[in-house]
């Protein structure tokens, strides 16, 4: 169980980390219009 919980907590933290990237570069994206 506990490789389980430490695979879904890498995929969570994955998943964060591109949503934040992803928001980064729309506001890059808007700041040019």
């Amino acid at each position: 169980m506990k490789n389980i919980d430490f695979y879904v907590f890498c995929v969570i933290m994955f998943t964060l980390s591109n949503c934040f990237l992803f928001y980064k570069v729309v506001m890059n994206i808007l700041q040019f219009f």
